[in-house]
């Protein structure tokens, strides 16, 4: 599933783990908006479950080429510089109350 924005050339590509046996669009939100963070306007990416309300990735790219991430910690993140291009691969996420496991 490949998202892009108008403010940047960066593309990001989100999978899922191969074991799931879905696509990330069953499974996840994702999203790109103009967003402004350490007083500066940036790109912001942010990948949310389908199931919940929970952030598990947000990204946001900067003019100067500046990158922050921010993700939960089994979420697993490659950038290719050279590309500019974002993978991230995640697992379904599982709904069991008031904490989530993947």
């Amino acid at each position: 599933m490949w998202f892009d924005h108008y403010d940047t050339d960066w593309e990001i590509n989100l999978l899922a783990f191969d074991e799931d046996g879905r696509r990330p669009e069953d499974l996840f939100d994702g999203f790109y908006r103009t967003a402004h963070r350490e007083g500066r306007e940036c790109a912001q990416f942010t990948i949310m479950p389908k199931n919940s309300n929970l952030c598990i990735v947000q990204i946001r790219i900067f003019p100067d080429g500046k990158i922050t991430i921010e993700s939960h910690p089994s979420v697993f993140i490659r950038i290719l510089w050279n590309k500019k291009q974002i993978m991230i691969t995640c697992a379904e996420w599982e709904d069991t109350g008031d904490r989530f496991y993947i």
